[in-house]
């Protein structure tokens, strides 16, 4: 589904970027419901060798508290990765990362960020549901954060712990927006759904504008034990995110740089945020969802804007990634995170060893005394990007770019159910 924008981005096109390993046929549908014109603009059916770019009208943005017929639906004949680019508004813009509908499931938290200015409806945090199937009851309890105003849904009030129920159908989609930070909102459905969370527009004092925040949100079933927070060697800065949906008994053990370590205990559905800067990484130990705020830089325009990035659990990473970079942007970059040091030897990218030249940024991440992290960030180009290990070695993924006034960030993979032991990271699935 594609969520509310910047008002300036009514009129933007939204893109999905598609790559395969080998060729593919999709289907694209949308909803018998959806209004005729709309829906034979989109629905088709496509053959495609590696790369695919689709454009999606600006009338699929959703309108915020109306039950709609807006999802979009992809089939193909072979594994994809698929990136949606929400409004494509040349000065506020997000990625993220789409979970194939084997992964999703019924229960979610949502996560946003405050908006820097309440009053200033550019600035709301907002959150999207969309239905799988026919009859699925969708259940929301809200998180209003300090904010008292409460939400309102065809003129009845809601305040913070309310809790708000609706039916959706097959492809019906649902948006909700607010002046308060919205993370932690519960979301239950009956049925899988997909959850998208973030803010119309938002942005720090590091930062020159604001920029939409997107990123589909992971099943609470799916979060993992082990993150590895990278920093993003342009920005003046990044607010790291913990959220946990349980009371635990055991503290969640954060590690930032080298020496630092605290130990947090992180409460149910209340975000606990703290801050990265620009050269800084954390190592992240708990059953916690989490998610980085990049705050740009004051600085550099063509630098200067916000994005925000979950950040999967590091276990489940893969040993390659083919990925889409996109078009019109001034840099793009990746940052890899792996568990050894020796990596450039050992990582190709589409078929070629690591420029050094193209190195921007490289530090090493010390777990424990047996144990630590490379984190390298290189500049790519656009088109598709084919990551591997040689060795088969495990690594984790993060995607971003630049352009004058605006940004973009998502992850290189989708967090899935996994079982594995605890010091057993290579056996792993």
């Amino acid at each position: 589904m594609i969520m509310l924008n910047h008002y300036y981005a009514f009129n933007e096109s939204s893109l999905i970027y598609m790559t395969t390993n080998t060729s593919a046929t999709i289907e694209i549908s949308t909803s018998n419901n959806l209004e005729p014109s709309l829906k034979s603009a989109i629905d088709r059916t496509l053959f495609f060798a590696s790369q695919l770019k689709v454009a999606l009208p600006p009338e699929m943005q959703s309108v915020s508290f109306q039950k709609e017929s807006k999802a979009v639906k992809i089939r193909s004949t072979k594994p994809l990765a698929v990136v949606l680019f929400d409004n494509n508004y040349s000065q506020s813009n997000d990625g993220t990362l789409i979970s194939p509908v084997e992964k999703l499931s019924t229960r979610y938290l949502v996560v946003s960020s405050e908006p820097r200015f309440a009053k200033h409806p550019v600035y709301a945090s907002l959150f999207g549901v969309a239905a799988l199937e026919d009859d699925t009851l969708v259940t929301i309890n809200f998180k209003l954060g300090n904010n008292s105003m409460p939400l309102t849904i065809n003129g009845q009030n809601y305040s913070d712990s309310d809790t708000f129920e609706i039916s959706l159908e097959n492809l019906e989609t649902l948006q909700m927006e607010h002046s308060a930070d919205l993370s932690g909102t519960l979301v239950e459905s009956s049925k899988p759904v997909a959850v998208f969370s973030g803010n119309r527009c938002n942005m720090y004092t590091e930062s020159i504008r604001c920029s939409h925040f997107l990123e589909q949100m992971t099943p609470t079933t799916n979060w993992g034990d082990l993150h590895i927070v990278p920093p993003d060697f342009n920005s003046d800065g990044t607010l790291v995110s913990l959220m946990t949906d349980q009371p635990s008994a055991e503290p969640t053990v954060v590690s930032v740089g080298r020496w630092s370590t605290q130990l947090i205990q992180v409460l149910p559905r209340v975000p606990f945020v703290f801050p990265l800067r620009a050269n800084e990484s954390a190592h992240i130990t708990g059953r916690v969802f989490v998610t980085s705020f990049v705050k740009g830089s004051k600085n550099n325009p063509n630098s200067s804007s916000p994005y925000m990035v979950t950040i999967p659990d590091i276990i489940q990473s893969k040993s390659q990634y083919i990925i889409p970079i996109p078009e019109g942007y001034l840099t793009n970059y990746v940052t890899i995170m792996i568990i050894r040091e020796n990596i450039k030897a050992d990582l190709l990218l589409n078929g070629q060893a690591i420029d050094e030249g193209k190195i921007r940024f490289e530090s090493v991440l010390p777990i424990n005394f047996f144990m630590s992290y490379t984190i390298l960030t290189l500049e790519v180009s656009p088109g598709i990007l084919n990551i591997t290990s040689t060795s088969g070695s495990r690594f984790g993924l993060v995607v971003f770019g630049y352009r004058y006034l605006d940004s973009y960030g998502f992850a290189g993979n989708v967090p899935s159910r996994y079982n594995c032991s605890s010091n057993s990271f290579y056996s792993c699935e």
